[in-house]
This record gives C-alpha cells, structure tokens and sequence, in this order.
C-alpha cells in the first residue's frame, strides 16, 4: 500500500503542473447569435397604386464567431 502511494505521488509530481499559465483554450472567446423575425405584409400598396398580395415571410440569422486575445493589448478575431 505505501509502495502504490509512493508511486502514485511519484507520477503526480513528475509532471509540471501548469495552472498559473494561460492556454490557448482560455485565450480564444467563442460567440454565437441567433435573429428570427416574422414579417407580415397585407393590405399594401405597390408604387403604381395596385394592391399587392398578402405575404408573410420568414427571416432567420445565424452568425458563429471566435476571437483570440493575442496579449494585453491586442485581440484577432473572425465573424
């Protein structure tokens, strides 16, 4: 049993623990967005004077995005 514990420390201790640094996981912001809309056009008029048809569309937006903080003072980022 102390043997096993001995061995465990051993391999626990023997790899740098790098807890204080910054990773690139921790430097990289990821974001997202989301748009839905409905839009509803009756009763309107076309520029001749005509009734133009009732419509109703349907808009959606999506828009992924990451930005990477170089230093202090400097941030990269893609939309």
């Amino acid at each position: 049993m102390k043997g096993q514990l001995l061995l465990f420390l051993g391999i626990l201790f023997a790899f740098p623990l790098f807890g204080q640094q910054d990773s690139t996981q921790a430097k990289l912001d990821w974001e997202a967005d989301f748009r839905f809309r409905i839009e509803q056009d009756w009763d309107s008029r076309k520029s001749d004077g005509t009734f133009r048809d009732d419509r109703t569309r349907l808009r959606y937006r999506v828009r992924l995005g990451a930005s990477y903080k170089i230093n202090e003072w400097a941030k990269a980022g893609i939309r």
